[in-house]
């Protein structure tokens, strides 16, 4: 689908020669129905010096609404950190992500807005499935699953499991995900083929552009007048439509929550959980003021 829309000539019928001079050309196959989602509306505005909130309504292939709730936040415009309940580095517990924000700003932080961070044994231990590191403290190892993490100079990274070696010591903060998305401007892993990944369902994802910029995003799913969710291969190209150059997928479902402060200073849940009401999380990512 991206192909046809990039290098087929709109009045073209039938077989076509197509000159496509020195590019390389990469495919990928695609169930249909996963990706094609087509950009309606943009409402953006600005929250602070080099950060912008926008929300971007988005069609699917069957016509309906797909919404997304997008902070960008440009190199050194604010800090990263990870979010826990009560703000400690006990594992085990779980609280909503406007609780864990309180519980950050209680500490000192200035927090801009978060999200809901890694998929975590949900109804067990309650434990993150993947690296969770809060202000220099390793809470539970990377296992085998890829990470977004944040360097003590402030460089915001991102590698698989066996990439971890690399930066073990090096990382102030670190969540975990399911699959890096995007690499170095190209489609990494969007799972093709499984219900995870092809199935629309709510997302929660960061990606980078190559000019330091971060760009937190949540989907909304499951709620078919509101918003239909996305698959990875759709998410994938939004990051990338949108300049990234590297993006992660974190826990999404009735997870995914985007919190915003407004102009009076609340705190305000920007997206609408599938699950009705916020779910009680293990971790989230927050962006503080400096």
């Amino acid at each position: 689908e991206r192909f046809v829309s990039e290098y087929l000539p709109a009045q073209g019928k039938g077989e076509l020669t197509i000159a496509l001079g020195r590019k390389q050309i990469t495919a990928i196959n695609i169930p249909k129905g996963t990706n094609s989602l087509t950009l309606e509306k943009v409402t953006e505005s600005t929250v602070a010096e080099g950060i912008v909130y926008e929300e971007r309504l988005y069609r699917d292939p069957d016509g309906l609404p797909v919404r997304a709730y997008i902070i960008t936040v440009a190199k050194g415009a604010a800090s990263f950190v990870t979010s826990t309940p009560s703000n400690t580095t006990e594992t085990g517990k779980v609280s909503n992500m406007k609780n864990q924000i309180t519980a950050a700003e209680n500490a000192g932080k200035k927090v801009i807005a978060g999200v809901n961070a890694d998929f975590f044994d949900m109804g067990g231990t309650n434990v993150t499935r993947g690296l969770c590191i809060k202000d220099g403290v390793v809470m539970t190892g990377a296992a085998d699953r890829p990470w977004l993490g944040i360097t003590t100079d402030g460089e915001v990274v991102m590698g698989l499991s066996t990439e971890y070696e690399n930066y073990k010591g090096k990382l102030q903060q670190a969540v975990g995900g399911s699959h890096i998305m995007l690499r170095s401007d190209n489609t990494s892993n969007i799972a093709v083929g499984t219900e995870f990944a092809d199935t629309r369902h709510p997302r929660t994802a960061v990606g980078t552009k190559p000019d330091g910029s971060v760009v937190i995003m949540v989907v909304d799913g499951r709620q078919s007048t509101i918003s239909n969710g996305a698959s990875l291969a759709a998410l994938a190209d939004i990051f990338s439509s949108m300049g990234c150059s590297d993006a992660i997928n974190l826990d999404g479902g009735g997870s995914s929550t985007f919190v915003l402060k407004n102009s009076k200073g609340e705190f305000v849940v920007e997206n609408s959980p599938s699950a009705g009401a916020l779910r009680a999380v293990a971790n989230g990512f927050l962006v503080v003021e400096n």
